[in-house]
Protein backbone atom coordinates (compact mmCIF):
# COMPACT_ATOMS: atom_id res chain seq x y z
CA UNK A 1 0.00 0.00 0.00
CA UNK A 2 2.69 2.64 0.44
CA UNK A 3 5.57 1.28 -1.35
CA UNK A 4 6.70 4.54 -2.45
CA UNK A 5 10.10 6.20 -1.63
CA UNK A 6 10.06 9.88 -0.68
CA UNK A 7 11.10 12.46 -3.29
CA UNK A 8 9.85 15.96 -2.06
CA UNK A 9 11.75 17.57 -4.80
CA UNK A 10 10.40 16.21 -7.43
CA UNK A 11 6.93 17.02 -6.98
CA UNK A 12 8.06 20.34 -5.67
CA UNK A 13 8.89 20.89 -9.38
CA UNK A 14 5.51 19.20 -10.36
CA UNK A 15 3.25 21.81 -8.45
CA UNK A 16 5.88 24.76 -10.09
CA UNK A 17 4.25 24.20 -13.37
CA UNK A 18 0.38 23.36 -11.44
CA UNK A 19 0.82 27.06 -10.35
CA UNK A 20 -1.69 28.82 -12.71
CA UNK A 21 -5.17 29.51 -13.87
CA UNK A 22 -6.72 31.22 -10.63
CA UNK A 23 -10.57 31.37 -10.05
CA UNK A 24 -12.74 34.46 -11.03
CA UNK A 25 -12.83 36.83 -8.57
CA UNK A 26 -16.87 35.72 -8.05
CA UNK A 27 -15.44 32.36 -6.68
CA UNK A 28 -14.17 34.08 -3.51
CA UNK A 29 -17.66 34.56 -2.45
CA UNK A 30 -18.56 31.18 -3.27
CA UNK A 31 -16.04 30.18 -0.73
CA UNK A 32 -18.48 30.59 2.01
CA UNK A 33 -20.47 27.53 1.07
CA UNK A 34 -18.44 25.21 3.31
CA UNK A 35 -21.29 22.67 4.07
CA UNK A 36 -20.99 19.11 2.73
CA UNK A 37 -23.32 17.03 1.08
CA UNK A 38 -26.23 15.90 3.41
CA UNK A 39 -24.78 12.17 2.82
CA UNK A 40 -21.31 11.14 0.05
CA UNK A 41 -19.64 8.35 0.75
CA UNK A 42 -17.14 10.13 3.10
CA UNK A 43 -20.16 12.48 4.50
CA UNK A 44 -19.10 14.40 7.81
CA UNK A 45 -22.48 14.28 10.55
CA UNK A 46 -22.68 15.58 13.88
CA UNK A 47 -22.69 12.55 16.17
CA UNK A 48 -25.57 12.08 18.38
CA UNK A 49 -24.18 11.04 21.44
CA UNK A 50 -21.16 9.18 22.55
CA UNK A 51 -21.80 6.18 24.99
CA UNK A 52 -19.38 5.90 27.70
CA UNK A 53 -17.04 2.10 28.02
CA UNK A 54 -18.85 0.51 31.30
CA UNK A 55 -16.90 -2.70 30.71
CA UNK A 56 -13.89 -3.51 33.19
CA UNK A 57 -11.75 -3.89 29.89
CA UNK A 58 -11.15 -0.08 28.85
CA UNK A 59 -11.17 -1.38 25.41
CA UNK A 60 -14.39 -3.03 25.16
CA UNK A 61 -17.32 -0.91 23.95
CA UNK A 62 -20.38 -1.42 26.34
CA UNK A 63 -22.46 -4.40 25.59
CA UNK A 64 -19.88 -5.54 23.22
CA UNK A 65 -18.94 -9.29 23.61
CA UNK A 66 -15.91 -10.39 21.95
CA UNK A 67 -15.72 -13.90 21.19
CA UNK A 68 -11.88 -13.64 20.74
CA UNK A 69 -9.18 -11.72 23.20
CA UNK A 70 -6.94 -9.31 21.03
CA UNK A 71 -3.59 -11.20 21.65
CA UNK A 72 0.48 -9.89 20.17
CA UNK A 73 2.33 -6.93 19.93
CA UNK A 74 0.16 -3.70 19.06
CA UNK A 75 1.52 -1.68 16.59
CA UNK A 76 4.07 0.42 17.82
CA UNK A 77 3.58 4.27 17.96
CA UNK A 78 6.35 6.37 16.07
CA UNK A 79 8.74 8.36 17.75
CA UNK A 80 8.44 12.07 17.09
CA UNK A 81 10.69 13.18 14.66
CA UNK A 82 10.33 10.40 12.25
CA UNK A 83 10.12 10.68 8.57
CA UNK A 84 6.46 9.44 7.46
CA UNK A 85 4.10 9.66 4.47
CA UNK A 86 0.63 10.68 3.99
CA UNK A 87 -1.24 8.25 2.07
CA UNK A 88 -4.91 8.91 2.97
CA UNK A 89 -5.79 12.10 4.18
CA UNK A 90 -8.88 13.84 6.00
CA UNK A 91 -9.95 16.87 6.87
CA UNK A 92 -12.81 18.22 9.03
CA UNK A 93 -11.84 21.64 8.94
CA UNK A 94 -9.51 24.22 8.10
CA UNK A 95 -7.48 23.38 11.18
CA UNK A 96 -8.49 19.27 11.96
CA UNK A 97 -8.20 16.00 10.46
CA UNK A 98 -6.96 12.76 10.41
CA UNK A 99 -4.60 10.82 7.93
CA UNK A 100 -3.46 7.23 7.49
CA UNK A 101 0.04 6.61 6.33
CA UNK A 102 3.50 6.03 8.32
CA UNK A 103 6.79 4.25 7.00
CA UNK A 104 7.23 2.66 3.71
CA UNK A 105 6.07 -1.22 3.66
CA UNK A 106 5.16 -0.86 7.43
CA UNK A 107 2.10 -1.41 8.83
CA UNK A 108 -0.46 1.95 8.65
CA UNK A 109 -0.57 4.17 11.37
CA UNK A 110 -3.66 6.56 11.95
CA UNK A 111 -2.45 10.19 12.50
CA UNK A 112 -3.99 13.49 14.05
CA UNK A 113 -3.30 17.26 13.18
CA UNK A 114 -4.70 20.13 14.75
CA UNK A 115 -2.69 22.87 12.44
CA UNK A 116 -3.75 22.00 9.12
CA UNK A 117 -1.50 19.42 8.44
CA UNK A 118 1.72 20.89 9.85
CA UNK A 119 1.87 18.72 12.67
CA UNK A 120 0.93 15.39 13.37
CA UNK A 121 0.81 13.03 16.58
CA UNK A 122 0.31 9.41 16.35
CA UNK A 123 -3.20 8.15 17.80
CA UNK A 124 -2.94 4.89 16.25
CA UNK A 125 -4.73 1.95 17.95
CA UNK A 126 -3.27 -1.01 19.68
CA UNK A 127 -4.18 -3.48 16.39
CA UNK A 128 -1.88 -6.74 17.41
CA UNK A 129 0.71 -6.59 14.54
CA UNK A 130 0.97 -9.91 11.74
CA UNK A 131 3.19 -12.66 13.30
CA UNK A 132 5.45 -12.43 10.17
CA UNK A 133 6.76 -9.61 8.35
CA UNK A 134 3.63 -8.68 6.78
CA UNK A 135 2.35 -5.33 6.64
CA UNK A 136 -1.43 -4.32 7.53
CA UNK A 137 -3.48 -1.89 5.89
CA UNK A 138 -5.87 0.51 7.39
CA UNK A 139 -9.69 2.07 6.81
CA UNK A 140 -10.79 4.67 8.65
CA UNK A 141 -14.42 6.89 8.83
CA UNK A 142 -13.40 10.07 10.24
CA UNK A 143 -16.66 11.74 11.17
CA UNK A 144 -15.79 14.53 13.14
CA UNK A 145 -12.60 15.73 14.91
CA UNK A 146 -13.14 13.51 17.54
CA UNK A 147 -14.66 10.27 16.50
CA UNK A 148 -13.42 7.32 13.95
CA UNK A 149 -14.01 4.39 13.06
CA UNK A 150 -11.07 2.10 11.91
CA UNK A 151 -10.61 -1.24 10.74
CA UNK A 152 -7.22 -3.12 9.80
CA UNK A 153 -6.78 -6.02 6.90
CA UNK A 154 -4.05 -7.51 4.86
CA UNK A 155 -3.46 -8.09 0.91
CA UNK A 156 -4.39 -11.42 -0.50
CA UNK A 157 -2.48 -14.55 1.13
CA UNK A 158 -1.90 -12.36 4.31
CA UNK A 159 -4.00 -13.83 7.12
CA UNK A 160 -5.14 -11.98 10.17
CA UNK A 161 -3.77 -12.43 13.56
CA UNK A 162 -7.09 -13.94 15.23
CA UNK A 163 -9.89 -15.35 13.17
CA UNK A 164 -12.14 -12.19 14.67
CA UNK A 165 -12.53 -8.93 12.56
CA UNK A 166 -11.73 -6.11 15.32
CA UNK A 167 -13.45 -2.74 14.68
CA UNK A 168 -11.52 0.38 16.56
CA UNK A 169 -13.36 3.42 17.90
CA UNK A 170 -12.68 7.15 19.30
CA UNK A 171 -14.51 9.87 20.35
CA UNK A 172 -11.50 11.23 22.15
CA UNK A 173 -9.55 12.00 18.73
CA UNK A 174 -7.65 9.07 19.04
CA UNK A 175 -6.22 9.90 22.84
CA UNK A 176 -8.03 6.41 23.80
CA UNK A 177 -9.57 3.16 21.62
CA UNK A 178 -12.15 1.00 21.86
CA UNK A 179 -12.90 -2.52 19.88
CA UNK A 180 -15.21 -4.50 19.20
CA UNK A 181 -14.96 -7.82 17.08
CA UNK A 182 -17.05 -10.19 14.67
CA UNK A 183 -16.15 -13.77 12.89
CA UNK A 184 -14.31 -12.85 9.80
CA UNK A 185 -15.77 -14.97 6.76
CA UNK A 186 -14.77 -18.67 6.27
CA UNK A 187 -12.73 -19.16 4.18
CA UNK A 188 -11.40 -16.45 2.74
CA UNK A 189 -8.42 -15.41 0.10
CA UNK A 190 -8.27 -12.31 2.42
CA UNK A 191 -9.82 -9.27 4.89
CA UNK A 192 -9.30 -5.84 2.87
CA UNK A 193 -11.61 -3.76 3.90
CA UNK A 194 -12.76 -1.00 0.92
CA UNK A 195 -15.58 0.42 1.83
CA UNK A 196 -16.99 2.56 5.09
CA UNK A 197 -20.11 4.62 5.53
CA UNK A 198 -22.02 5.83 8.44
CA UNK A 199 -25.10 8.10 7.99
CA UNK A 200 -24.90 8.94 11.89
CA UNK A 201 -23.00 8.19 15.05
CA UNK A 202 -24.94 4.85 15.81
CA UNK A 203 -25.43 3.48 12.15
CA UNK A 204 -22.34 1.96 10.14
CA UNK A 205 -21.49 -0.23 7.54
CA UNK A 206 -18.07 -1.81 6.29
CA UNK A 207 -17.41 -3.74 3.08
CA UNK A 208 -14.71 -5.77 3.22
CA UNK A 209 -13.12 -7.97 0.23
CA UNK A 210 -12.21 -11.74 0.87
CA UNK A 211 -11.62 -13.08 -2.68
CA UNK A 212 -12.01 -13.11 -6.54
CA UNK A 213 -11.97 -14.48 -9.57
CA UNK A 214 -13.89 -15.45 -12.67
CA UNK A 215 -15.17 -11.88 -12.73
CA UNK A 216 -15.87 -12.12 -9.19
CA UNK A 217 -14.97 -9.77 -6.60
CA UNK A 218 -16.12 -11.53 -3.53
CA UNK A 219 -17.65 -8.99 -0.53
CA UNK A 220 -18.66 -9.28 3.15
CA UNK A 221 -20.90 -6.62 4.32
CA UNK A 222 -20.90 -6.15 8.19
CA UNK A 223 -23.23 -3.11 9.85
CA UNK A 224 -23.83 -1.36 12.99
CA UNK A 225 -26.46 0.23 14.85
CA UNK A 226 -25.15 0.88 18.02
CA UNK A 227 -22.05 3.09 17.25
CA UNK A 228 -19.83 0.29 16.81
CA UNK A 229 -20.56 -1.94 20.21
CA UNK A 230 -21.65 -4.67 18.21
CA UNK A 231 -21.17 -5.57 14.24
CA UNK A 232 -23.13 -8.22 12.45
CA UNK A 233 -22.13 -9.25 8.69
CA UNK A 234 -25.39 -8.93 7.27
CA UNK A 235 -23.83 -10.32 3.69
CA UNK A 236 -22.29 -13.09 3.30
CA UNK A 237 -19.68 -13.92 0.60
CA UNK A 238 -20.43 -17.17 -0.29
CA UNK A 239 -24.37 -15.71 -1.07
CA UNK A 240 -25.73 -15.48 -4.60
CA UNK A 241 -26.32 -11.87 -3.99
CA UNK A 242 -25.71 -10.08 -7.85
CA UNK A 243 -23.66 -7.25 -6.27
CA UNK A 244 -20.54 -9.90 -5.48
CA UNK A 245 -19.52 -9.86 -9.42
CA UNK A 246 -16.48 -6.52 -10.42
CA UNK A 247 -15.25 -4.64 -8.35
CA UNK A 248 -17.08 -2.37 -6.09
CA UNK A 249 -16.32 1.13 -6.20
CA UNK A 250 -18.12 3.22 -3.40
CA UNK A 251 -21.11 3.08 -1.21
CA UNK A 252 -23.27 5.54 0.75
CA UNK A 253 -26.37 5.26 2.54
CA UNK A 254 -28.90 7.65 3.00
CA UNK A 255 -30.66 6.85 6.07
CA UNK A 256 -30.83 3.55 8.33
CA UNK A 257 -32.29 1.48 5.41
CA UNK A 258 -31.42 3.23 2.09
CA UNK A 259 -28.05 2.74 0.43
CA UNK A 260 -26.41 2.68 -2.99
CA UNK A 261 -23.55 0.81 -4.08
CA UNK A 262 -21.59 1.67 -7.26
CA UNK A 263 -19.40 -0.75 -9.52
CA UNK A 264 -16.94 -1.43 -12.79
CA UNK A 265 -18.05 -4.11 -14.71
CA UNK A 266 -15.01 -3.63 -16.84
CA UNK A 267 -16.14 -4.37 -20.26
CA UNK A 268 -18.12 -7.57 -19.48
CA UNK A 269 -21.64 -5.79 -19.29
CA UNK A 270 -22.38 -3.72 -21.81
CA UNK A 271 -24.77 -1.34 -19.43
CA UNK A 272 -23.62 0.26 -16.78
CA UNK A 273 -25.39 0.29 -13.50
CA UNK A 274 -25.47 0.74 -9.60
CA UNK A 275 -27.58 -1.12 -6.98
CA UNK A 276 -30.05 0.48 -4.21
CA UNK A 277 -31.00 -1.13 -1.07
CA UNK A 278 -33.86 -0.55 0.84
CA UNK A 279 -33.87 -2.90 3.89
CA UNK A 280 -30.36 -1.91 5.34
CA UNK A 281 -27.83 -3.81 2.84
CA UNK A 282 -29.38 -7.34 3.63
CA UNK A 283 -30.62 -6.94 -0.11
CA UNK A 284 -29.43 -5.21 -3.32
CA UNK A 285 -31.65 -4.17 -6.57
CA UNK A 286 -29.63 -3.30 -9.46
CA UNK A 287 -30.14 -0.53 -11.52
CA UNK A 288 -29.33 0.09 -15.20
CA UNK A 289 -28.28 3.43 -16.78
CA UNK A 290 -29.16 4.44 -20.13
CA UNK A 291 -26.97 5.90 -22.26
CA UNK A 292 -26.41 9.83 -22.74
CA UNK A 293 -28.96 11.80 -24.26
CA UNK A 294 -25.79 13.24 -26.15
CA UNK A 295 -24.22 10.14 -26.87
CA UNK A 296 -26.38 7.83 -27.64
CA UNK A 297 -23.64 4.92 -28.61
CA UNK A 298 -21.77 5.37 -26.12
CA UNK A 299 -21.88 2.20 -24.43
CA UNK A 300 -21.44 0.45 -27.88
CA UNK A 301 -17.36 2.05 -27.96
CA UNK A 302 -17.16 2.62 -24.66
CA UNK A 303 -16.83 0.21 -21.75
CA UNK A 304 -18.24 2.68 -18.65
CA UNK A 305 -18.32 1.60 -14.72
CA UNK A 306 -20.04 3.71 -11.87
CA UNK A 307 -18.09 5.55 -9.15
CA UNK A 308 -18.23 8.60 -6.72
CA UNK A 309 -21.74 8.80 -5.01
CA UNK A 310 -23.52 11.90 -3.77
CA UNK A 311 -26.69 11.84 -1.66
CA UNK A 312 -28.36 15.42 -0.99
CA UNK A 313 -32.03 14.41 -0.04
CA UNK A 314 -33.90 11.22 0.35
CA UNK A 315 -34.88 9.99 -2.83
CA UNK A 316 -31.83 12.22 -4.56
CA UNK A 317 -28.40 10.94 -6.00
CA UNK A 318 -25.73 11.93 -8.19
CA UNK A 319 -22.62 9.36 -9.72
CA UNK A 320 -20.21 9.22 -12.13
CA UNK A 321 -19.89 7.64 -14.95
CA UNK A 322 -16.35 6.45 -15.70
CA UNK A 323 -15.89 5.54 -19.66
CA UNK A 324 -12.76 3.78 -21.29
CA UNK A 325 -12.88 4.03 -25.17
CA UNK A 326 -13.02 -0.41 -26.77
CA UNK A 327 -10.49 1.09 -29.02
CA UNK A 328 -7.67 1.55 -27.11
CA UNK A 329 -8.90 1.95 -23.40
CA UNK A 330 -7.53 4.66 -22.60
CA UNK A 331 -9.61 7.60 -23.75
CA UNK A 332 -12.19 8.69 -21.49
CA UNK A 333 -15.73 9.81 -22.03
CA UNK A 334 -17.05 10.84 -18.81
CA UNK A 335 -20.85 12.18 -17.72
CA UNK A 336 -22.43 12.44 -14.69
CA UNK A 337 -25.66 11.15 -14.11
CA UNK A 338 -28.62 12.64 -11.43
CA UNK A 339 -31.71 11.56 -10.36
CA UNK A 340 -34.49 12.82 -7.84
CA UNK A 341 -36.66 9.71 -7.92
CA UNK A 342 -34.93 7.05 -6.11
CA UNK A 343 -33.53 5.78 -9.55
CA UNK A 344 -36.39 5.59 -11.80
CA UNK A 345 -35.19 8.27 -14.19
CA UNK A 346 -32.11 9.86 -15.00
CA UNK A 347 -30.48 13.05 -16.33
CA UNK A 348 -27.25 12.95 -17.68
CA UNK A 349 -24.56 15.54 -18.21
CA UNK A 350 -20.92 15.62 -20.09
CA UNK A 351 -17.99 16.02 -17.57
CA UNK A 352 -15.15 18.18 -19.27
CA UNK A 353 -13.71 16.68 -22.67
CA UNK A 354 -10.30 16.77 -21.23
CA UNK A 355 -11.17 15.74 -17.80
CA UNK A 356 -9.85 12.45 -17.12
CA UNK A 357 -11.15 10.40 -13.80
CA UNK A 358 -8.31 8.68 -11.81
CA UNK A 359 -10.41 7.08 -8.61
CA UNK A 360 -13.37 7.00 -7.38
CA UNK A 361 -13.63 9.81 -5.14
CA UNK A 362 -12.58 12.24 -8.63
CA UNK A 363 -16.12 13.79 -8.77
CA UNK A 364 -17.15 15.45 -5.27
CA UNK A 365 -20.45 18.04 -4.53
CA UNK A 366 -20.69 20.52 -1.48
CA UNK A 367 -24.16 20.69 -2.07
CA UNK A 368 -26.55 19.98 -5.33
CA UNK A 369 -24.78 23.08 -6.95
CA UNK A 370 -20.93 23.29 -6.10
CA UNK A 371 -18.13 20.50 -6.92
CA UNK A 372 -15.11 19.49 -8.12
CA UNK A 373 -14.14 16.88 -10.73
CA UNK A 374 -10.53 16.63 -9.46
CA UNK A 375 -7.78 14.48 -11.84
CA UNK A 376 -4.59 15.92 -13.56
CA UNK A 377 -7.57 18.46 -14.98
CA UNK A 378 -8.93 20.23 -12.24
CA UNK A 379 -12.45 21.79 -12.92
CA UNK A 380 -15.62 22.88 -11.10
CA UNK A 381 -19.01 23.75 -11.07
CA UNK A 382 -21.71 25.74 -9.22
CA UNK A 383 -24.68 24.89 -11.11
CA UNK A 384 -24.84 21.35 -10.28
CA UNK A 385 -22.76 20.57 -13.64
CA UNK A 386 -24.58 22.21 -16.35
CA UNK A 387 -20.81 23.97 -17.11
CA UNK A 388 -17.42 23.80 -15.74
CA UNK A 389 -15.23 26.30 -15.19
CA UNK A 390 -11.15 25.20 -15.67
CA UNK A 391 -9.12 25.62 -12.09
CA UNK A 392 -5.74 23.80 -12.85
CA UNK A 393 -3.75 21.72 -14.50
CA UNK A 394 -1.66 19.24 -12.40
CA UNK A 395 1.39 16.73 -13.44
CA UNK A 396 0.16 14.21 -10.32
CA UNK A 397 -2.32 12.24 -9.55
CA UNK A 398 -3.79 12.64 -6.19
CA UNK A 399 -6.43 11.63 -3.34
CA UNK A 400 -8.00 15.06 -2.93
CA UNK A 401 -10.07 16.10 0.17
CA UNK A 402 -11.41 19.78 0.96
CA UNK A 403 -12.62 21.04 3.65
CA UNK A 404 -14.98 24.48 1.28
CA UNK A 405 -14.25 25.54 -1.89
CA UNK A 406 -11.16 27.44 -1.11
CA UNK A 407 -9.46 24.94 1.62
CA UNK A 408 -8.03 22.10 0.50
CA UNK A 409 -5.16 19.04 0.38
CA UNK A 410 -4.32 16.38 -1.80
CA UNK A 411 -1.75 13.22 -1.51
CA UNK A 412 -0.12 13.96 -4.52
CA UNK A 413 2.10 11.24 -6.24
CA UNK A 414 3.70 10.64 -9.58
CA UNK A 415 5.81 7.34 -10.29
CA UNK A 416 7.06 6.06 -6.92
CA UNK A 417 7.28 9.66 -5.49
CA UNK A 418 4.71 10.90 -2.84
CA UNK A 419 3.60 14.10 -0.62
CA UNK A 420 1.25 16.32 1.33
CA UNK A 421 0.00 19.38 -0.83
CA UNK A 422 -2.41 22.01 -0.10
CA UNK A 423 -4.61 24.64 -1.31
CA UNK A 424 -6.08 27.79 -0.08
CA UNK A 425 -7.58 28.91 -3.48
CA UNK A 426 -9.28 26.16 -4.40
CA UNK A 427 -6.78 24.35 -6.57
CA UNK A 428 -5.38 26.95 -8.39
CA UNK A 429 -2.01 26.73 -6.52
CA UNK A 430 -0.63 24.03 -4.27
CA UNK A 431 2.27 23.95 -1.59
CA UNK A 432 4.22 21.25 -0.03
CA UNK A 433 3.61 20.25 3.25
CA UNK A 434 5.83 18.19 4.65
CA UNK A 435 4.65 16.21 7.75
CA UNK A 436 5.97 16.73 11.11
CA UNK A 437 5.72 14.16 13.85
CA UNK A 438 5.39 15.37 17.23
CA UNK A 439 4.95 13.90 20.47
CA UNK A 440 1.58 13.15 21.83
Amino acid sequence: MKNHSRSISAILCLLAASIACRLPARDAAASQTSAPPLLTATALIAPTGTPAPTSDNPLLLPNSKPTQALTGSPIPHLAAGTSIDITNIHMVSASDGWAIGGQTAASDHIFRTQDGGATWRDVTPPQPMLGTDGALNALGFFMDASTAWVVYGGSYGTALPTDEAVFWRTSDAGTTWQYSTAPQPSPSEAFSPALFAFTDAQHGWLMVVIGGGMMHQYVALYSTNDSGANWNMILDPSSEAPIQSFPKTAMAFADAQIGWLTRDAQGVSDTPHLFRTQDGGINWRQINLPAPSSASNLFNEYSCGTYALSLFAPGSVVVALKCLSKADYQTQSNFQYASTDNGQTWTSLPLPSDYSMNDGDSLYYFDANNGFAFGRNIYRTSDGGKTWAFVNKVNWDGQFNFVNLMTGWAVARTDADIALVVTNDGGARWSIVKPTLVAP
